[in-house]
């Protein structure tokens, strides 16, 4: 019986360091997102400029 709960013990705090690891990288993530949209391009004309014929 105790090692049962042991093992059970031992798997849960596997599993929270895990989903605690996957919380951090997500942020990680989610910042490099935001860092990279703040430098993305707007909807600009571009190198055409003038008018279509």
């Amino acid at each position: 019986m105790w090692n049962w709960i042991y093992e059970l013990e031992s798997e849960k705090f596997d599993l929270t360091e895990q989903m605690r690891r996957q919380k951090y990288e997500i942020n990680v993530l989610l910042n490099r997102i935001t860092h990279a949209q703040k430098f993305k391009k707007g909807a600009g004309k571009g190198k055409v400029g003038g008018r279509w014929k």
